[in-house]
């Protein structure tokens, strides 16, 4: 089988575990921005062009193509980045850089809300897509609430992927026509847990990823839960959500790449 990683945070990785995923079959992957730590935007421009130019380079050596998504996550949303978010469009129209993300809610709080809000109205206006991350604590009510701003951005569900499903949302978030994020990671789903959703849902419009980096995670996540779903016979059925998916979604080999 194939893999795409549609999430990974590949600056939080030694070059060892890069070359890992290659091994075992990743081809390709999407590094998102987080931040966590910093403090004002010229740490996070930094940051960013550290994850735009360095991280594709060193996947490259494993012959690994990845792609880059820019943004602010939530979790920076009480620091000052306003030149970074005014900057952000420049540095979207970047060779590489194919997605803004990862950005969304964790709390649910007033910052979180605006920050999200001024990131969704940029990315309607440079046309990428749009990777959103939702919390572990009060998932639900947290994604009903990111799924209704994406609503009043006028945001089309098609460059929408909401990352982190899981039982309790996955229902939700396909009936808003977005694309689901399954992640297969200690703190998100199991592979045997990732593996029932796509029996039971199907993988259309489903994407997986590892989300592997700085906290504890399974770079094999991915055929880990390749096996369980052909434990439940679900064969090539499966295949879309590990790697054909992801390469719609994110424009893979299209001009960007």
């Amino acid at each position: 089988m194939r893999f795409f990683d549609a999430h990974l945070h590949a600056d939080c990785r030694s070059s060892e575990e890069i070359e890992t995923m290659a091994l075992f079959g990743t081809e390709a992957a999407v590094t998102l921005a987080v931040g966590a730590g910093f403090s004002a935007s010229a740490s996070m421009l930094d940051y960013w062009d550290r994850l735009m130019r360095a991280e594709p380079r060193r996947a490259a050596r494993y012959s690994l193509r990845l792609g880059t998504g820019l943004g602010l996550h939530p979790v920076t949303a009480n620091g000052d980045y306003r030149e970074a978010l005014e900057d952000l469009p420049t540095w979207l129209a970047l060779l590489g850089v194919v997605a803004m993300g990862e950005l969304g809610l964790e709390t649910g709080s007033a910052q979180e809300a605006a920050l999200v809000q001024a990131q969704l109205t940029i990315a309607k206006q440079v046309g990428l897509p749009v990777v959103l991350h939702t919390p572990e604590e009060n998932r639900l009510a947290v994604t009903h609430q990111l799924l209704e701003i994406v609503g009043q951005a006028a945001l089309a569900p098609a460059v929408v992927l909401v990352d982190h499903v899981a039982e309790d949302t996955f229902e939700t978030v396909r009936a808003s026509g977005c694309w689901i994020g399954l992640t297969v990671h200690p703190r998100s789903l199991t592979p045997q847990r990732a593996a029932l959703l796509l029996e039971r849902y199907g993988p259309e419009r489903v994407m997986l990823s590892s989300d592997v980096g700085r906290d504890p995670a399974d770079l094999w996540s991915l055929p880990r839960t390749a096996l369980e779903c052909r434990r439940l016979g679900l064969g090539e059925v499966a295949q879309p959500a590990f790697y054909d998916n992801a390469c719609n979604f994110y424009g893979f080999d299209g001009p960007r790449w």
